[in-house]
Protein backbone atom coordinates (compact mmCIF):
# COMPACT_ATOMS: atom_id res chain seq x y z
CA UNK A 1 0.00 0.00 0.00
CA UNK A 2 2.27 2.79 0.95
CA UNK A 3 3.17 4.98 -2.02
CA UNK A 4 2.02 3.09 -5.08
CA UNK A 5 1.89 5.30 -8.16
CA UNK A 6 -0.04 4.78 -11.31
CA UNK A 7 1.99 4.60 -14.52
CA UNK A 8 0.69 4.93 -18.04
CA UNK A 9 1.44 1.79 -19.94
CA UNK A 10 4.18 2.32 -22.54
CA UNK A 11 1.75 1.20 -25.23
CA UNK A 12 -0.26 4.44 -24.90
CA UNK A 13 2.71 6.76 -25.31
CA UNK A 14 3.08 6.23 -29.11
CA UNK A 15 -0.66 6.80 -29.54
CA UNK A 16 -0.44 10.14 -27.71
CA UNK A 17 2.55 11.20 -29.84
CA UNK A 18 0.78 10.27 -33.11
CA UNK A 19 -2.37 12.18 -32.13
CA UNK A 20 -0.25 15.24 -31.31
CA UNK A 21 1.67 15.07 -34.60
CA UNK A 22 -1.46 14.63 -36.74
CA UNK A 23 -3.19 17.60 -35.13
CA UNK A 24 -0.02 19.72 -35.51
CA UNK A 25 0.27 18.84 -39.22
CA UNK A 26 -3.36 19.77 -39.83
CA UNK A 27 -2.77 23.15 -38.18
CA UNK A 28 0.40 23.64 -40.25
CA UNK A 29 -1.40 22.84 -43.51
CA UNK A 30 -4.07 25.41 -42.67
CA UNK A 31 -1.40 28.03 -41.93
CA UNK A 32 0.41 27.78 -45.30
CA UNK A 33 -0.50 31.07 -46.87
CA UNK A 34 2.55 31.66 -49.01
CA UNK A 35 5.07 29.86 -51.19
CA UNK A 36 8.24 30.65 -53.12
CA UNK A 37 8.94 28.72 -56.29
CA UNK A 38 11.40 28.91 -59.17
CA UNK A 39 10.03 28.72 -62.68
CA UNK A 40 12.41 27.98 -65.56
CA UNK A 41 12.56 30.17 -68.63
CA UNK A 42 12.94 27.45 -71.21
CA UNK A 43 15.89 27.54 -73.57
CA UNK A 44 15.11 29.74 -76.58
CA UNK A 45 17.32 29.25 -79.63
CA UNK A 46 17.62 32.04 -82.22
CA UNK A 47 19.83 32.75 -85.22
CA UNK A 48 21.95 35.87 -85.17
CA UNK A 49 21.01 37.80 -88.31
CA UNK A 50 22.72 41.15 -87.92
CA UNK A 51 24.95 43.20 -85.68
CA UNK A 52 24.38 46.44 -87.56
CA UNK A 53 24.57 49.65 -85.57
CA UNK A 54 21.53 51.75 -85.30
CA UNK A 55 19.77 51.31 -82.01
CA UNK A 56 20.45 53.64 -79.10
CA UNK A 57 24.05 53.70 -77.78
CA UNK A 58 25.20 51.43 -80.62
CA UNK A 59 23.05 48.62 -79.24
CA UNK A 60 21.37 46.09 -81.47
CA UNK A 61 18.45 43.83 -80.67
CA UNK A 62 19.68 40.24 -80.79
CA UNK A 63 16.35 38.62 -80.00
CA UNK A 64 12.89 39.21 -78.63
CA UNK A 65 10.07 36.81 -77.90
CA UNK A 66 7.17 36.07 -75.61
CA UNK A 67 7.94 33.90 -72.57
CA UNK A 68 4.91 31.78 -71.87
CA UNK A 69 4.35 31.19 -68.16
CA UNK A 70 0.81 30.26 -67.22
CA UNK A 71 0.71 32.31 -64.02
CA UNK A 72 -2.89 31.34 -63.23
CA UNK A 73 -2.03 27.63 -63.32
CA UNK A 74 1.02 28.16 -61.11
CA UNK A 75 -1.08 30.01 -58.53
CA UNK A 76 -3.84 27.41 -58.69
CA UNK A 77 -1.37 24.54 -58.24
CA UNK A 78 -0.07 26.23 -55.08
CA UNK A 79 -3.57 27.05 -53.81
CA UNK A 80 -2.66 30.73 -53.66
CA UNK A 81 -4.22 33.89 -55.06
CA UNK A 82 -1.55 36.28 -56.32
CA UNK A 83 2.14 36.97 -56.85
CA UNK A 84 3.56 39.19 -54.13
CA UNK A 85 7.06 39.42 -55.68
CA UNK A 86 8.82 38.08 -58.74
CA UNK A 87 12.35 38.54 -60.01
CA UNK A 88 14.77 36.93 -62.40
CA UNK A 89 17.32 34.90 -60.50
CA UNK A 90 19.32 33.43 -63.39
CA UNK A 91 19.91 34.36 -67.03
CA UNK A 92 22.34 32.59 -69.35
CA UNK A 93 23.24 33.58 -72.92
CA UNK A 94 25.38 31.45 -75.18
CA UNK A 95 26.05 29.84 -78.53
CA UNK A 96 24.19 26.68 -79.42
CA UNK A 97 25.83 26.01 -82.83
CA UNK A 98 28.55 25.82 -83.94
CA UNK A 99 29.81 24.38 -80.69
CA UNK A 100 33.34 25.74 -81.20
CA UNK A 101 32.22 29.38 -81.67
CA UNK A 102 32.87 32.03 -78.98
CA UNK A 103 31.19 35.31 -78.08
CA UNK A 104 34.13 37.38 -79.41
CA UNK A 105 31.73 39.60 -81.38
CA UNK A 106 29.92 40.92 -78.28
CA UNK A 107 31.11 43.55 -75.81
CA UNK A 108 28.00 44.11 -73.65
CA UNK A 109 24.62 42.43 -73.30
CA UNK A 110 21.48 43.29 -71.39
CA UNK A 111 18.14 41.52 -71.09
CA UNK A 112 14.92 43.41 -70.53
CA UNK A 113 11.34 42.31 -70.05
CA UNK A 114 8.04 44.04 -70.65
CA UNK A 115 4.34 43.37 -70.33
CA UNK A 116 3.80 44.41 -73.96
CA UNK A 117 5.44 43.75 -77.32
CA UNK A 118 6.30 47.45 -77.80
CA UNK A 119 8.60 47.23 -74.76
CA UNK A 120 7.19 50.42 -73.33
CA UNK A 121 8.46 50.72 -69.74
CA UNK A 122 10.77 47.73 -70.15
CA UNK A 123 12.75 46.59 -67.11
CA UNK A 124 16.40 45.51 -67.20
CA UNK A 125 16.68 42.15 -65.45
CA UNK A 126 20.25 41.07 -66.36
CA UNK A 127 23.45 42.35 -67.91
CA UNK A 128 27.03 41.46 -68.79
CA UNK A 129 29.87 43.85 -69.61
CA UNK A 130 33.37 43.31 -70.98
CA UNK A 131 32.52 39.89 -72.35
CA UNK A 132 35.60 37.72 -72.85
CA UNK A 133 36.28 36.72 -76.44
CA UNK A 134 36.83 33.19 -75.13
CA UNK A 135 33.34 32.80 -73.60
CA UNK A 136 31.07 30.25 -75.26
CA UNK A 137 28.24 31.08 -72.85
CA UNK A 138 27.91 33.39 -69.90
CA UNK A 139 25.85 33.75 -66.80
CA UNK A 140 24.63 37.33 -66.70
CA UNK A 141 24.56 39.51 -63.62
CA UNK A 142 20.94 39.52 -62.48
CA UNK A 143 19.34 42.72 -61.17
CA UNK A 144 17.48 42.55 -57.87
CA UNK A 145 14.39 44.10 -59.47
CA UNK A 146 10.78 43.33 -58.66
CA UNK A 147 9.11 42.36 -61.94
CA UNK A 148 5.72 41.37 -60.53
CA UNK A 149 3.76 43.99 -62.44
CA UNK A 150 5.20 42.79 -65.78
CA UNK A 151 3.50 39.41 -65.55
CA UNK A 152 0.29 39.00 -67.45
CA UNK A 153 -1.78 35.89 -66.89
CA UNK A 154 0.19 34.31 -69.76
CA UNK A 155 3.77 35.52 -69.20
CA UNK A 156 5.93 38.42 -70.44
CA UNK A 157 8.01 39.69 -73.37
CA UNK A 158 11.81 39.29 -73.31
CA UNK A 159 14.36 41.27 -75.34
CA UNK A 160 18.14 40.90 -75.62
CA UNK A 161 20.24 43.96 -76.50
CA UNK A 162 23.93 43.79 -77.35
CA UNK A 163 26.76 46.18 -78.03
CA UNK A 164 29.04 44.59 -80.62
CA UNK A 165 32.77 44.45 -80.02
CA UNK A 166 34.88 46.79 -82.17
CA UNK A 167 35.19 45.83 -85.86
CA UNK A 168 32.91 42.79 -85.55
CA UNK A 169 29.68 44.11 -87.06
CA UNK A 170 29.60 41.40 -89.74
CA UNK A 171 30.86 38.64 -87.44
CA UNK A 172 28.73 35.98 -85.85
CA UNK A 173 26.17 35.93 -88.66
CA UNK A 174 24.27 32.66 -88.84
CA UNK A 175 25.36 31.58 -85.37
CA UNK A 176 22.61 29.89 -83.38
CA UNK A 177 22.45 31.45 -79.95
CA UNK A 178 20.35 30.64 -76.91
CA UNK A 179 18.98 32.29 -73.81
CA UNK A 180 17.56 30.53 -70.77
CA UNK A 181 17.00 31.36 -67.16
CA UNK A 182 14.82 31.21 -64.12
CA UNK A 183 12.27 33.43 -62.42
CA UNK A 184 11.60 33.31 -58.70
CA UNK A 185 8.03 33.97 -57.54
CA UNK A 186 6.72 34.59 -54.06
CA UNK A 187 2.99 33.96 -53.87
CA UNK A 188 0.38 34.38 -51.17
CA UNK A 189 -3.35 34.36 -50.47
Amino acid sequence: MGGATKTVPAVFLPVVVIVFLVSSCEELAEDINEAKINIPIKKRVFTLDSLEKGYKNNEVILHQSFVDIDVDSVLEAQGLDHISRAQANEMILGIDKPTDENLYFLNKVKITISENERFKDEIKVAQAQNISSQDHSLKLEVMNTDITHVFTSRGFFLRIYATPAMNTFNSGMGVEMFVKGQVSMEMDK
